[in-house]
């Protein structure tokens, strides 16, 4: 039935019941068998009205509903697939995944399903305009607590977003990375540079920041390459010094941390500073021994360490024996022998300090005049130089004069280091030798006797 021929029906049905008076008076309510599409009853009969459909398209000023899937267009039905554009019946857009045509105002929109963590990351991120990531997030740069750290130590990273946070998305060169925020904190366990990247999800404006991760390379004498173990006199001090890796890089503030890891038994050797600083002073040096001293950089770093020996420099023998400050026991006096040429020799004694290399205690004696003592074992190249804890000296042959015998100094060192120390002893001849080359009855010299003079 067409839309004119609907309209007749209506009209010749109306007119009917309204000549009816019978009829009227037999039907107890006026709208028997209901009423068609867009009319509601009322007791005046079936009446008009588009209020009451909203799921049907009617219009004020016509007489007839539009289909169903059809809309309603200003006195006009679109069908499936068009869209009103004012007044007017017109195709649907072609819309995008995601989108469905708007018929009432022929324009695309975001379906639900377009804000899904799925297809975007995260909800925030979503342009349901576009149906596509939502692209005017920038991220401006990044930024760091710290520009040095030591190896397993934390580092936060912070980005200056325009937009979300949860839009972006961290990542660590060989290390951690992370979904969304404004902040990132990780560590790496290797030194070295390393590069944080901050990219937001959709767009090309990453930004990056750098850092340098640093640990203990070595320990070495301070000013110098010398790994040890080093040597230092009692009660001195050395200065030791932390080499970073990498080689060009610099401590963080407070780093690296120092320890003294062994000591000797007794001692109480000091730190300054303990921390915070690539170069400290070892002190308190009063017992011999070996002394190891730690350098790290942080808690995660195995460090380095070196070894820094304490050495005593003292003359065991020849001494004075009764402890009186004066040359009269037999082990500070010692005469030549008989023998032609006539022989001086005696052994001396180095105490044996812990962890000293022997080979680098050096002794020298005063000359008797001309006669110069050698010793055994002695420096190579040098027999007027001896070394060793228990070395011997010789003169061989006695002076012209008697004023060249009397006291004379030994003198004890240890290589490369300024700690000293001496001993006094008296040398003569014996009263009965006749192997004096000088004339007889010379006045001696300074602390002679007459009865050492040859009689």
């Amino acid at each position: 039935m067409d839309k004119t021929s609907y309209r007749l029906l209506t009209l010749t049905v109306g007119c009917m019941l309204l000549l009816s008076t019978t009829a009227q008076q037999v039907i107890a309510w006026p709208c028997l068998g209901g009423c068609p599409d867009c009319y509601t009853c009322t007791p005046t009969g079936c009446e008009w009205d588009c209020t009451n459909y909203d799921d049907v398209c009617c219009t004020d000023s016509g007489s007839y509903c539009c289909e169903s899937g059809e809309t309603c267009c200003q006195g006009d039905c679109c069908a499936t697939g068009q869209c009103c554009n004012d007044g007017t019946c017109v195709g649907c857009p072609e819309c995008g995944d995601c989108e469905s045509c708007n018929t009432a105002n022929c324009e695309c929109e975001c379906t639900s399903e377009c804000c899904t963590d799925s297809d975007c990351g995260d909800p925030d991120c979503w342009n349901c305009v576009s149906c596509g990531c939502e692209c005017d997030i920038t991220v401006n740069s990044v930024s760091s607590d710290e520009d040095e750290a030591c190896v397993g130590c934390n580092i936060t990273f912070t980005a200056d977003v325009t937009g979300s946070c949860s839009c972006i998305s961290w990542s660590a060169s060989g290390g951690d990375s992370q979904d969304g925020g404004c902040t990132f904190e990780t560590h790496w366990d290797s030194p070295g540079p390393k590069t944080v990247t901050a990219t937001p999800d959709c767009g090309d404006s990453a930004k990056q920041k750098q850092v340098t991760i640093v640990k203990v390379d070595k320990v070495v004498k301070a000013g110098t390459t010398n790994e040890g173990p080093l040597y230092v006199c009692l009660n001195g001090t050395v200065d030791l010094e932390a080499k970073p890796n990498p080689a060009d890089a610099s401590f963080p503030s407070g780093e690296p941390h120092w320890s003294i890891e062994s000591q000797p038994g007794g001692a109480d050797a000091s730190l300054t500073p303990s921390s915070g600083s690539a170069t400290i002073t070892l002190g308190n040096l009063t017992v011999a021994g070996d002394y190891i001293v730690k350098a790290k950089c942080g808690s995660s770093d195995s460090g380095d360490t070196i070894t820094v020996t304490v050495v005593t420099v003292e003359i065991e023998y020849p001494y004075d024996a009764n402890n009186n400050g004066k040359i009269d026991d037999p082990t500070n006096e010692f005469s030549f022998n008989a023998a032609d040429p006539a022989v001086l020799q005696f052994y001396c004694i180095a105490f044996n300090s812990p962890g000293a290399d022997a080979d680098k205690f050096r002794w020298t004696i005063e000359d008797i005049d001309t006669i110069r003592g050698e010793w055994s074992p002695h420096v190579v190249g040098d027999e007027y130089t001896g070394k060793g804890l228990n070395p011997t000296v010789t003169f061989t042959g006695m002076p012209n004069n008697n004023w060249d015998f009397g006291e004379k100094t030994i003198t004890l060192v240890y290589e490369g280091l300024s700690c000293i120390d001496y001993e006094t002893i008296e040398v003569f001849f014996e009263s009965t030798a006749r192997n004096n080359p000088g004339p007889p009855g010379e006045v001696p010299g300074g602390g002679i006797g007459m009865e050492d003079l040859v009689p």
